[in-house]
């Protein structure tokens, strides 16, 4: 079954972008109080601790992982926290272990859970009440996005909820044909296929 389509064009791409701060914004979000200076302090490279904050900050607004895309106000503004040049930091050289391990670090430090399989088992319930009850699938993913910030689980991203919800409708959809074909009689059938 094809990906159901959720977003208009222009909303996946604003779902998977960091949010666009104002100076108080980025003061609040970037702050580092004294247990994250702890954190900095296991992370080795300035470069590194650039990236770990501004991973830190974004998640901290939006409970959301961008990959390796950051504002270029934001790597400034951090940067200067940590008394670096913006030219001296060039995230993009930073491989995919480190960012891992930044990700770990940020949720266990703010006590949040991973999406992964069991995150999914405890809210199948949730979705595939929604799906019974034919709720939009915009409405569904809404829902799920707040369930996970409830229940302190990490929003995964557009791709990976569209493609949740599009597997759960599917596996509904296969369930209601399997009952009808085992209880529709022969005539029922053709009675049916008549119109």
């Amino acid at each position: 079954m094809a990906r159901m389509r959720i977003f208009t064009p222009a909303e996946p791409t604003a779902f998977e972008t960091p949010p666009v701060f104002t100076p108080s914004e980025r003061q609040q979000f970037f702050a580092i109080p004294p247990s994250v200076q702890g954190l900095l302090a296991t992370i080795r490279t300035p470069v590194h601790q650039v990236g770990f904050l501004l991973m830190l900050g974004y998640f901290r607004a939006t409970k959301r992982f961008f990959g390796r895309q950051f504002h270029a106000l934001d790597v400034e503004y951090v940067a200067r926290l940590l008394g670096l040049e913006a030219a001296q930091v060039t995230l993009e050289a930073v491989d995919n272990s480190v960012h891992s391990r930044h990700r770990r670090l940020i949720l266990a430090y703010l006590g949040v859970r991973m999406f992964d399989e069991q995150a999914r088992h405890d809210l199948a319930p949730e979705l595939q009440s929604m799906v019974r009850a034919q709720r939009r699938p915009k409405q569904m993913l809404l829902r799920i996005v707040a369930l996970l910030e409830q229940r302190k689980i990490e929003i995964p991203s557009a791709f990976a909820l569209t493609a949740w919800i599009t597997a759960t409708s599917a596996a509904h959809h296969r369930a209601l044909i399997t009952r009808l074909a085992a209880t529709l009689s022969a005539t029922d059938r053709q009675l049916l296929d008549a119109l």
